[in-house]
């Protein structure tokens, strides 16, 4: 509801005010967004005669990004999320079940993503799970690898959009199937996927548990698996870290890690290769991951970046990473007080996101948010901005 009685022009007022800024400041920064050339004398009107539209939201929800404030402040009411239909149609248990082809689609998901195809997804775990008891031997060990595939890529698309309860419920599906059937490296590289989605929601020692059950299973492992299991670990070890012995911990995990660069295999259609840019930018994620910013060593985070991971192309792949690159570089940007520099990576990184549909890596790009608006910049147009760029994020359905 729109129009309940609240005085939504003096929100804004008060906001901006509270912000030092200036009429013609808010309109310049509200009509860039808008594409619009916006007058100081139409915020004017907004704030005496509470005048906000009411036509087009995404106005409403622009202003709220600009000055901070959630949509749902000046009035805007955001439908709860609904998950994805991943119910499907029975399924015929006589219908043949053509395994290369299964293969071929869980490779093409891996590499290009899901987004879209939730439901053709959960036709195939239905397709899947409907076959697995009713066959033996080779078929089955064939069968239950993609089903666990299956799972895990579900789970891990349903976290990019933020359906954690349900994503976790496909995980631990994947671990248990694997687990049933005794296929170790399976398990692993499950669990490995697990941890990358609580890491990114900010749940490290639940991560740590996980990941600390997948390296149990190293002897059983792939190469490359173990290589990013570990490097996981370091990671999360280094998130938990409350002093320097802790963070020295995590560097072991590091150095373990590099030992597996190089290797490469093939894992539930997901061509496994731990190479070195990958290594580096969670090596670089322990110099500035700590809670702790006394722990943090930004300059050695930028110069091991800029020494050793190249520009990224537009590829899904790249694009994932440079997101995280990002993130490493806007946390040491601020440790160092560099605190344009560091909205300003946070804006590009959640355009990126955006432009992916992902909420990952959400709960870090708003916890440095929040770290910019306890500073002297916080009243800066580059951290007005990244406001409005969250809005976007977390909201999508109002623009």
């Amino acid at each position: 509801m729109l129009e309940d009685g609240t005085d939504y022009g003096a929100v804004v007022r008060d906001r901006r005010e509270a912000m030092n800024w200036t009429r013609k400041r808010l309109a310049e920064e509200y009509g860039r967004a808008l594409g619009e050339d916006i007058q100081e004398e139409t915020i004017r009107i907004y704030e005496q005669r509470n005048t906000l539209p009411t036509k087009h939201l995404n106005r409403r929800a622009i202003l709220a990004g600009l000055l901070g404030l959630t949509p749902m402040t000046l009035g805007v009411t955001v439908p709860p999320k609904v998950a994805p239909r991943l119910v499907v149609p029975a399924v015929d248990l006589a219908a043949a079940l053509d395994v290369a082809e299964y293969r071929s689609a869980l490779t093409h998901y891996w590499h290009q993503g899901v987004y879209g195809a939730l439901e053709e997804i959960a036709r195939r775990v239905v397709c899947l799970h409907n076959k697995v008891p009713y066959v033996r031997g080779a078929e089955q060990q064939q069968m239950t690898r993609l089903l666990c595939g299956f799972n895990s890529l579900t789970a891990c698309e349903l976290n990019r959009l933020g359906f954690y309860e349900i994503a976790d419920s496909y995980h631990t599906k994947a671990i248990r199937l694997a687990i049933e059937k005794n296929q170790y490296d399976v398990e692993g590289f499950a669990r490995w996927q697990q941890a990358i989605n609580l890491v990114d929601r900010g749940h490290y020692e639940a991560a740590l548990r996980t990941l600390e059950r997948a390296k149990a299973l190293q002897n059983k492992l792939p190469g490359p698996l173990n290589g990013y299991v570990t490097c996981m670990l370091s990671e999360a070890h280094a998130r938990t870290a409350q002093d320097k012995a802790e963070v020295a911990e995590a560097m072991a995990f590091a150095d373990e890690a590099e030992q597996a660069l190089g290797e490469q295999t093939e894992l539930n259609s997901y061509l496994l290769r731990f190479d070195r840019v990958r290594y580096v930018l969670q090596l670089s994620m322990v110099f500035v991951g700590p809670a702790r910013q006394a722990l943090h060593l930004p300059d050695e985070a930028l110069n091991l970046i800029e020494a050793e991971v190249p520009f990224f192309g537009e590829r899904r792949f790249e694009q994932i990473r440079q997101i995280f690159c990002n993130l490493i570089q806007a946390r040491a940007a601020i440790d160092k007080k560099e605190y344009a520099y560091g909205a300003n990576l946070l804006i590009d990184m959640a355009a990126m996101m955006e432009e992916l549909h992902s909420t990952d890596l959400l709960p870090d790009v708003e916890a440095l948010y929040q770290r910019l608006k306890e500073t002297s910049y916080k009243h800066s147009v580059e951290v007005a901005r990244l406001g409005l760029a969250l809005t976007q994020v977390k909201y999508p359905e109002l623009f």
